[in-house]
């Protein structure tokens, strides 16, 4: 954190760990402690630890996404699920977002991690999470019923018969399934943090093969996965911005969010981020040159009307195949994109050094303890730098 904070990065995205045990016989729980444990009330110790990263993050001006792809993984959550009469035609990952039953869990479970983190500090660290993400990459499989199915009908949460059968009723399916969660959960968030964004990414059409939303059609392609429609989530969603997750690997970066009906989105109702992008390190010679392909990747991500980036990831290590970090050979990537390249800094670490900056009477201006002091008695007082020296 303390070298993010200095290259100017202020935001990270965190996951939650859902699981119960992690190793089994290790003793050390995710945020569902034990499995058999039966109360709302999320796993003490892991909650502990989590606190404590929200604080260190707000103590280095970092703000936290928490992405909180799944359940708890005990009795109490999935006895939610169980209490409702779930529909066998819908199986797999695609009961999270269809059925009541997860649906209502997941609600349960939202409420009560906002409430937990609002209970600390007179509420304090609510403003240091900067989204609720429900879903990392919203996505529902053709490998599992309804979307297997070749005909008949359905009929999920929203209460409303799709046909099976029929290309447009499937996509209405995945795009009124996903909106009536989402704001269903979203309700919950806002009753406890009214201020708070919510948010849900998704990858791009073309990252998994397809040339764009075709009523989750044909059934058996490659990879089962079809992304959800940002287009759904401009108008009548309470996401507080669109989240796309493109890949230099993937190809161009106009026509991969393309494949996801870029042109069809109004960017002025509704902002959009690219809060995962990045490289796998077999695909760039050297750190040198990914950090100058990340960049020109990120910057015409800007062009195309993004507010926003995070890259992946700051300096994970772990993951197969290995994905270029910021912190790699060195910090390379890292300071390449680092936010503070991109503005001029005032450090005033001289004292009586004004740093180019002076003042016109009746200001006065003066510097000490790494600051700029300024007084003035009244008048129209003036504060002037000699040159920003800043590409335009």
């Amino acid at each position: 954190m303390i070298q993010m904070e200095k290259w100017g990065y202020n935001v990270v995205r965190a996951w939650i760990d859902h699981r119960s045990e992690i190793t089994p016989g290790s003793g050390q729980f995710g945020i569902a402690g034990p499995t058999d444990r039966n109360q709302p009330e999320l796993y003490p110790p892991y909650m502990a630890n989590l606190i404590d990263f929200l604080k260190r993050s707000n103590a280095h001006h970092i703000y936290v996404v928490l992405s909180c792809d799944y359940l708890p993984a005990n009795r109490y959550y999935y006895g939610i699920i169980n209490a409702s009469s779930n529909d066998p035609n819908i199986t797999g990952p695609n009961e999270y977002w269809l059925e009541t039953g997860h649906i209502n869990a997941r609600n349960a479970y939202l409420q009560e991690l906002v409430q937990e983190i609002k209970s600390v500090e007179g509420g304090a660290l609510l403003s240091t999470v900067f989204s609720w993400e429900l879903q990392n990459e919203l996505t529902f499989y053709v490998d599992n019923k309804p979307f297997s199915m070749e005909s008949g009908t359905v009929t999920p949460a929203d209460g409303i018969s799709y046909d099976m059968a029929d290309a447009g009723s499937r996509q209405r399916c995945e795009d009124n399934g996903f909106l009536h969660a989402i704001e269903r959960i979203s309700e919950s968030i806002h009753r406890l943090d009214p201020d708070a964004m919510v948010s849900a990414s998704v990858f791009t059409y073309q990252a998994v093969g397809k040339t764009g939303p075709s009523g989750l059609l044909p059934r058996n392609p490659s990879d089962p996965r079809y992304p959800a429609r940002p287009v759904t989530f401009v108008q009548g969603s309470s996401l507080a911005y669109l989240d796309f997750h493109p890949y230099l690997f993937q190809g161009s970066l106009a026509s991969n969010l393309q494949s996801s009906e870029w042109s069809s989105i109004d960017l002025s109702k509704k902002p959009a981020v690219m809060f995962e992008f990045g490289e796998m390190e077999n695909n760039q010679p050297s750190a040198t040159a990914v950090a100058d392909a990340l960049k020109s990747f990120r910057d015409e991500g800007y062009r195309l009307g993004m507010t926003g980036s995070m890259l992946w990831t700051f300096d994970t290590q772990n993951q197969f195949p290995h994905f270029w970090a910021a912190t790699d050979a060195g910090g390379i990537i890292g300071e390449k994109l680092a936010p503070v390249s991109r503005y001029v800094q005032w450090n005033f670490n001289g004292d009586g050094d004004m740093e180019g900056w002076r003042a016109e009477s009746p200001m006065n201006a003066s510097v000490s303890g790494g600051a700029l002091q300024v007084s003035t008695p009244g008048g129209t007082p003036s504060l002037e730098v000699d040159s920003l020296n800043l590409p335009a």
